[in-house]
């Protein structure tokens, strides 16, 4: 009788180390509202890229003036930065240790800690990286899953791998979605479609290169949850029951410039409102050929559009802000 206890008892708690139930509960850290003042956001409702292809469209809001407004989404990234750049236990404990002395001493040394993470390097990527980290866990409410900018040893090097790592629960079953993130900010729209794509297709089908951002996350993993990672690893684990039915997606975040043929260095208010324009055609077209090529169609993949009045300029806004030297333009 008591080793059918026992046994009954034993069989529970295996049941409940792979629930990954709540993990949108304990890792989002932000709602879609948040975002309310910096984008307007279309989706599209159309399968003209398949199934699995999901193109979104981010808008940035205007002033009465029609300007967009670069710099509330710029002002909106660097107060991401302790969450994107500092993994969450570190997070955690520097508000326990705040509070318990009525301060924000900690916090705060975090913040600096994070801004000092990013590279001075010209040709950096990361304002890209940041910006998809944003969109991703506050728009798609996909949380992220590895913070890789404490790996970095030099402020020279930039993250290798993956843009982001970010994870998700297949709701029909239950099991684990492991999103490989990419960004690409380029001045055209067709360069950064082909190139973002074309970094994203070997995450998702090469399995030598899934193996080694498996084994960093393994490694690596700090949620501050330790039930939850434990469900989560019973899915990273090779030979594992779980191990074989992990599903690989991708988000591809595309910048670039755009300007409106009626007032050439703004975006009008029909377009930032998501009206009287076919996206689709416009810029999500773009995606079809290059999935194509490199036969993703069966691949979950999110296309997240935010057209800037000018990516330069974001780029030297972010320099700026982050305290970063000036590049000559």
């Amino acid at each position: 009788m008591n080793e059918t206890i026992k046994s009954s008892k034993k069989n529970t708690s295996e049941d409940k180390s792979n629930d990954l139930s709540n993990l949108k509960e304990i890792l989002c850290r932000t709602t879609q509202e948040d975002l309310n003042g910096i984008f307007t956001s279309h989706t599209s409702t159309t399968n003209f890229l398949g199934d699995y292809v999901k193109c979104h469209y981010h808008f940035l809001q205007c002033d009465g003036n029609n300007n967009p407004q670069l710099e509330l989404l710029v002002d909106h990234l660097l107060t991401q930065i302790t969450n994107y750049a500092i993994p969450r236990k570190a997070i955690q404990e520097a508000m326990d240790l705040d509070r318990s002395k009525n301060s924000t001493v900690n916090v705060t040394r975090l913040a600096f800690e994070a801004q000092k993470l990013f590279t001075t390097a010209s040709t950096s990527g990361e304002f890209g990286e940041i910006l998809l980290f944003v969109l991703v866990e506050t728009f798609l409410q996909i949380p992220m899953l590895l913070c890789k900018m404490k790996f970095k040893t030099s402020t020279n090097m930039h993250v290798h791998g993956a843009d982001g790592v970010h994870v998700g629960v297949n709701p029909d079953t239950q099991k684990l979605i492991l999103y490989w993130g990419e960004s690409k900010i380029y001045k055209d729209i067709q360069a950064a479609v082909t190139d973002c794509v074309k970094s994203i297709a070997p995450q998702l089908e090469n399995y030598d290169r899934k193996q080694r951002e498996l084994m960093l996350i393994r490694d690596n993993l700090e949620l501050n949850d330790s039930i939850l990672e434990q469900a989560i690893l019973s899915f990273l684990i090779p030979g594992s029951k779980n191990f074989m039915s992990v599903e690989s997606a991708g988000i591809c975040l595309i910048g670039f410039d755009y300007k409106n043929e009626n007032r050439s260095t703004k975006t009008s208010e029909a377009i930032n409102n998501g009206k009287n324009i076919d996206f689709d055609q416009l810029w999500g077209q773009k995606v079809k050929n290059q999935i194509e090529k490199y036969q993703l169609e069966n691949f979950t993949i999110h296309f997240l559009f935010v057209p800037f009045p000018s990516v330069a300029a974001f780029r030297t806004r972010m320099r700026s802000k982050l305290g970063l030297p000036t590049i000559a333009t």
